[in-house]
């Protein structure tokens, strides 16, 4: 994935900080995409692959980061 590392951009210059938070944001995309995945199993009995609903997260993600820092400079 692509967006964790972009979103990660966003917020530092320095590649060991940058590394670090692209990791975070990878597992909480992936989470959120798992848990988005059972929840709609659960709650609505639909079949969704969780992988794209994680990609999901992370276009959010990275939509959210690019307007808050936006807004900052």
């Amino acid at each position: 994935l692509t967006l964790p590392a972009a979103t990660a951009r966003q917020w530092t210059w320095r590649l060991p900080t940058m590394m670090a938070f692209a990791v975070g944001l990878a597992a909480t995309s992936i989470t959120g995409g798992l848990l988005l995945a059972y929840q709609l199993s659960a709650s609505a009995s639909v079949s969704v692959p969780p992988g794209p609903l994680a990609i999901l997260v992370a276009a959010t993600l990275h939509a959210v980061s690019s307007l808050v820092t936006r807004h900052a400079r």
